[in-house]
């Protein structure tokens, strides 16, 4: 009996620690990577405004060769939506659409990811310069609930750096070879 009531002092601690320090855990991920790629701002923000040509460049369409594609809204701008649907864990299914426009700096776009709750944003900063355009991938989103996620955020957060560094290659490569 002795035994079972130290276990259960266990668990009970062991809980409680997880608790406390999840309070402390950041409940906001956000991810930023940048690239300077050789070709013109607007050269650039007119394929970003297509959600068509997403999958010229982005890391997620090679791991899953099946996976459905739609469209909605307008072929570019403020509107333009793709969503998914995947089988494979990595890509899964969700939505992704343009949400403002700042001029030909900025583009944001809102996400949403099925088995997740609330809406995650992401961005496109460019800056035109001397050798050609910097572009900024963003990613921001709540990761307070489910409450495990707190805890996998550096993760998370380190897979979609590795995701937007590739993505901005490719993208990169595409522009470039133009």
């Amino acid at each position: 009996m002795k035994l079972l009531k130290w276990m259960l002092a266990l668990v009970i601690a062991l809980v409680t620690a997880v608790f406390v320090a999840g309070q402390f855990v950041s409940t906001t991920l956000e991810v930023e990577h940048s690239t300077t790629i050789n070709a013109p701002r607007a050269q650039i923000f007119d394929e970003l405004i297509r959600m068509r040509s997403f999958n010229s460049f982005s890391p997620w369409y090679d791991l899953d060769p099946d996976a459905q594609y739609s469209y909605e809204g307008p072929e570019s701008g403020i509107g333009s939506k793709m969503s998914w649907k995947s089988n494979d864990p990595n890509v899964g299914n969700g939505w992704m659409q343009i949400a403002g426009l700042s001029g030909r700096d900025k583009i944001d776009m809102t996400l949403g990811f099925d088995g997740f709750d609330g809406e995650a944003k992401s961005w496109y900063l460019l800056d035109e310069m001397n050798a050609g355009t910097r572009v900024t991938w963003g990613y921001a989103s709540d990761i307070s609930s489910p409450f495990f996620l707190r805890f996998m955020g550096p993760f998370i957060q380190e897979q979609i750096t590795k995701n937007y560094e590739d993505g901005l290659a490719n993208l990169k490569t595409n522009m470039e070879s133009r």
